[in-house]
């Protein structure tokens, strides 16, 4: 065995899947089944749906997102490396258009400014809620963990020994 046979031996891709991607695939999960949730209780009552002024198309394109967000969160926990950009683009529609609809709320007229308030909060955990995604998804610790390449693994380790190198010399 040569020494960089044993280099790329030992500096494997992080295989354990980092603490911020179970929160942020498991955030959106539960988000998704409840939202699922509330549009089948909407379904299921076309008074509620004629109240609410939705219309079938918008009820179709909520279910296919919440769909979107629950598959593409369970195969980044499942650990395949396309998968980590298919969650946060499905996060960046799912919460954006959360973020889009309660700002074009706030404009109609005649809103109390308490539901003008839970407006600019609904808003605010959207973007939240992304920034989450955002974080769990692009960070170092998630990038090695999707990165299952032995080239990439062995410069990762090379870069790392020659930054301890430079610190210590």
């Amino acid at each position: 065995m040569t020494q960089s046979d044993s280099a790329g031996a030992t500096s494997a891709p992080i295989r354990k899947r980092p603490k911020r991607l179970w929160a942020a695939a498991l955030m959106n999960i539960a988000i998704a089944l409840l939202s699922l949730t509330m549009l089948t209780l909407i379904i299921a009552r076309p008074e509620l749906r004629e109240q609410m002024g939705t219309s079938s198309a918008s009820l179709a394109l909520a279910v296919f997102l919440g769909i979107a967000l629950i598959a593409s969160s369970a195969l980044a926990l499942l650990g395949k490396p396309w998968a980590r950009w298919l969650m946060l683009a499905a996060a960046a529609v799912y919460y954006g258009t959360l973020v889009v609809q309660n700002l074009q709320l706030m404009s109609t007229p005649d809103m109390t400014e308490l539901f003008r308030q839970k407006l600019i909060t609904n808003a605010g955990r959207s973007l939240l809620e992304l920034a989450i995604n955002a974080w769990a998804l692009l960070s170092a610790k998630t990038r090695r963990y999707f990165d299952r390449s032995p080239d990439a693994a062995a410069s990762l380790h090379q870069r790392s020994d020659d930054s301890a190198v430079e610190s210590n010399g």
